[in-house]
């Protein structure tokens, strides 16, 4: 049975496609090369900690045999505003995959000079690939001693990480304590890396969240015989903490899908639940007339 492949198209170009040529070598006469610097002005301090939470949960650093670096991003079609953002400012290609079963993606990828230079702007900010980079940048600049930064937390970060590998939960729940069907709300995040569940969680309760963390064993073997790894989530269910957490992140957040989700979550915890205030309630009531008040009053007790 022949192999089945992907078939690409390129969707988007850069402006400048040989940067190399255009900029000249990222290090010359072992100094770092100012002329790169034009390429980093058009990131903000938030820009460079969403886009490291982002490579952390789903990007990819590497480095093929001939010393190549690349720093890539691939997301399905319909989250993939992040490769979007990414490529507009890294000035890098846009790819549209497409792979058996009809499942799109959308690809950019930095090579090279312009690689090792965001590599270098997001290093202070990456937890979860923070080895492998640094053994790329201690490849790359010998002489250089400062790859022992540590991690600071910042919640433009944690957007990327749950834009990755968040689970921004609403729907309904039967209750059979209560014989009834209840409104649930919630906050997961999920991964294989045991330290970088360890740090955010450690944050969040630091910043007054109440989160638990959860260990599940996977015994799934891979195709190769190994053992799958075992998978780590952070679990935050609290309306009032979910409230404070949602307007942390929504600033940041740029997967319009999750961010819907906690629209429409913060919309029920100020109107209709046990924590809404009565002036925002008779507000809504006042723009929206097709519905009586005592209706509010039966949704706000489910």
């Amino acid at each position: 049975m022949p192999k089945q492949t992907r078939a690409t198209k390129i969707i988007k170009r850069p402006k400048i496609k040989n940067t190399r040529a255009h900029y000249g070598p990222f290090i010359k006469e072992g100094k770092l090369n100012e002329s790169y610097m034009s390429l980093s002005n058009g990131f903000t301090y938030d820009d460079l900690h969403y886009i490291a939470g982002m490579i952390d949960g789903d990007g990819h650093i590497s480095m093929n045999k001939g010393g190549t670096l690349k720093l890539e991003l691939e997301l399905k079609e319909t989250d993939a505003y992040p490769v979007a953002y990414l490529a507009d400012l890294m000035d890098t290609a846009v790819t549209l995959s497409v792979r058996p079963g009809d499942k799109k993606t959308l690809r950019t990828a930095a090579y090279g000079s312009k690689a090792w230079m965001m590599l270098c702007m997001l290093f202070p900010y990456l937890f979860e690939r923070k080895s492998k980079a640094r053994t790329f940048l201690k490849r790359k600049f010998r002489n250089v001693d400062c790859f022992h930064l540590a991690n600071k937390f910042n919640f433009a970060y944690l957007a990327g990480y749950a834009d990755a590998e968040g689970h921004f939960k609403k729907g309904t729940r039967y209750v059979p304590s209560e014989n009834r069907t209840r409104l649930f709300f919630g906050f997961e995040l999920t991964s294989t890396h045991e330290q970088q569940i360890r740090f955010i969680s450690m944050n969040l309760r630091q910043a007054g969240f109440p989160v638990t963390t959860t260990f599940y064993h996977n015994s799934r073997l891979r195709k190769d015989g190994g053992r799958c790894k075992d998978t780590y989530k952070i679990h935050l269910h609290d309306l009032r903490s979910l409230r404070r957490l949602y307007n942390l992140l929504l600033p940041h957040c740029k997967i319009q899908r999750k961010a819907q989700i906690m629209r429409d979550t913060l919309t029920y915890i100020d109107y209709f639940s046990k924590f809404s205030d009565d002036d925002k309630i008779n507000t809504m009531f006042n723009k929206n007339r097709k519905k009586t008040f005592d209706e509010h009053k039966e949704e706000d007790s489910i």
